[in-house]
């Protein structure tokens, strides 16, 4: 038998309401596909749209709310690569014609 100290909360209703905002904002994303802003606005938008939805899904499926800060330290280091991956790719866009220089 182990003295250690477990975490006994009832995180059910929690993931409940953070699954439902998942929903919410899966049919923001679908609704917002079909208004015509422009193809930069329209990415903008769907992005931002998916960072909210990726935030969710690290700070409470991934424990990351409960978690010490040094484990939210470490999570956003390792995002700066994921940044500057999507920096990188911005160019091309203007490449192939999907975004206009402004």
């Amino acid at each position: 038998m182990s003295d250690e100290h477990h975490d006994e909360h009832d995180h059910n209703p929690i993931f409940r309401k953070v699954f439902i905002t998942l929903i919410g904002c899966t049919v923001l994303t679908v609704l917002v596909s079909f208004w015509d802003m422009g193809t930069a606005m329209n990415l903008i938008v769907g992005i931002l749209i998916a960072t909210f939805k990726g935030s969710l899904v690290a700070a409470f499926f991934m424990h990351l709310y409960w978690d010490g800060k040094i484990d939210k330290y470490f999570f956003i280091i390792a995002l700066f690569p994921l940044v500057l991956f999507c920096i990188l790719l911005v160019p091309p866009l203007f490449d192939i014609g999907l975004l206009s220089p402004p």
